[in-house]
């Protein structure tokens, strides 16, 4: 009898606290098990994230500067006639034979299809120059410009976050803030 009125009191004792905190889920202990990550940890996986990103689109950026450069060259080409080749490499671009064609680079508003053909003409002169590694060229500086932004930028996110006491959708304790 006396280790059953134990139990009964405990058991009521503990409904009591569970009332007084509110609903399941609503403590603040309960929210900062959710949402608390380290900062060390929010900047490196901020830094990761950014890296990803580069890393898979670096490649485009590589052409749409490739395809700018061309089409300022072949501009340029027009005008004095000559000198595409040699315009593109005083600009420290390797250029292979047969790649620059400036009746090509400036027909991107003739033709529909014109833009397609240009995208595939800058890649094909960086595969002929360069190779593969060639859609890379540059990678690593621009990292150094990225991932210490990106890492900023999420921790900073997170942070804010956290201190306005925002909860996020996903979470268990999401409905009883």
């Amino acid at each position: 009898n006396h280790l059953e009125a134990l139990n009964n009191q405990q058991a009521s004792a503990s409904l009591a606290a569970a009332a007084a905190a509110g609903p399941p889920g609503s403590s603040k202990q309960h929210r900062q098990q959710h949402t608390e990550l380290p900062v060390l940890y929010t900047l490196m996986y901020g830094a990761l994230a950014g890296a990803a990103s580069e890393t898979i689109l670096y490649p485009l950026e590589v052409i749409r500067r490739r395809m700018q450069l061309q089409s300022m060259v072949a501009g340029a080409a027009v005008a004095a006639s000559s000198g595409a080749v040699n315009a593109m490499r005083q600009h420290g671009l390797k250029v292979a034979a047969g790649a620059l064609s400036p009746a090509a680079a400036l027909s991107g508003t003739a033709a529909p299809g014109a833009a397609f053909a240009r995208i595939a003409a800058a890649c094909t002169a960086i595969v002929q120059a360069d190779g593969i590694a060639g859609f890379y060229a540059g990678l690593l500086p621009n990292m150094l410009q990225v991932l210490p932004s990106a890492a900023l930028s999420y921790g900073t996110y997170e942070s804010m976050k956290h201190f306005l006491g925002v909860v996020a959708q996903g979470c268990c304790c999401a409905s009883a803030s």
